[in-house]
């Protein structure tokens, strides 16, 4: 899927359609310590505030940042970089911070929590805290669950929420193989040629005792598990109880795209509307291309 609206899209556009940067703007680094992200920020180049004259065509409303583009927008342009692929997103049961803690322990003083492990082949900017923070969001009743399909196609443009990072870790990590690297055998002419010693992938040798990738043992694995339960979790209990959530929770209630200060009351309809509209399109392309792969894979086969 595209999670540009998940992300600072801008970070991850083509060159001839990456805004350039004002001098004195923070870099990303800047911006991702607490306190400096917006809410929501739909990452559009535009003001909220702003005309919408001068902008590609769309539906929606711009100022809610809830607008679906009908055509293409070389300034905010989505394509390859802004594609990830989750392989999982798994809720675990509801439990309790702070060591020797379990779900439902009256007697403990620690907050609840729901523990969410997220699995990628790779996570772009905010990622995964913009998309804690809608699925908070629409679990509340402040961000439209049947919007969310629509976020992750190319044409979408939605502000979505972000959470808090203080509870954000990465827990683990799957490396590629190492890139294979061949020396010449002992007493061998690595200059290539005539030479029996030569370069050639015949002649070559992949060097001894080296890893084809980095993976940890069994041992190392328990090892984390075991720093994880007995010492991070634990220290993790003020970071869940920290006040900075319930003003997350708190400002929810305030995400543009439910701001009655803005026109474009049905926004949201149309983003759907659109959204439904492209879909029924895709499948239909989808549909066509098959029966195109199916005449031509009976058109081989009678000849």
């Amino acid at each position: 899927h595209y999670f540009h609206n998940y992300t600072r899209r801008s970070a991850y556009a083509p060159a001839r359609g990456r805004r350039r940067r004002g001098r004195g703007d923070d870099d990303d680094e800047e911006e991702e310590t607490e306190g400096n992200e917006p809410m929501d920020e739909a990452d559009d180049g535009g003001s909220v505030n702003g005309s919408n004259d001068a902008f590609t065509e769309y539906v929606g409303c711009r100022r809610r940042g809830c607008y679906w583009l009908k055509a293409r927008d070389d300034a905010d342009l989505v394509g390859v970089k802004h594609a990830r692929k989750v392989n999982s997103f798994v809720a675990a049961d509801p439990a309790v911070a702070g060591p020797g803690c379990a779900a439902g322990d009256a007697s403990s003083d620690a907050p609840p929590f729901v523990r969410v492990t997220v699995n990628g082949d790779s996570f772009m900017l905010y990622q995964i805290r913009k998309m804690i923070a809608t699925a908070v969001a629409a679990a509340l009743g402040h961000f439209p669950i049947e919007l969310i399909p629509a976020s992750l196609t190319r044409p979408a443009r939605i502000a979505t929420p972000i959470a808090p990072a203080s509870t954000l870790y990465l827990v683990d990590a799957e490396f590629m193989s190492f890139r294979p690297r061949k020396d010449a055998p002992a007493g061998g002419d690595s200059s290539g040629g005539d030479s029996p010693g030569g370069d050639s992938p015949e002649n070559s040798a992949v060097v001894p005792n080296r890893l084809d990738a980095l993976v940890p043992g069994a041992e190392v694995r328990a090892s984390i598990a075991e720093f994880q339960r007995s010492t991070l979790d634990p220290a993790l209990a003020p970071a869940v109880a920290d006040a900075e959530w319930s003003v997350f929770v708190g400002n929810l209630r305030k995400l543009r795209i439910n701001d009655d200060g803005f026109d474009g009351d049905d926004a949201v309809g149309e983003c759907l509307a659109a959204h439904a509209e492209y879909a029924a399109m895709r499948e239909e392309r989808r549909a066509e291309r098959e029966e195109r792969e199916r005449d031509a894979a009976g058109a081989l086969a009678e000849a």
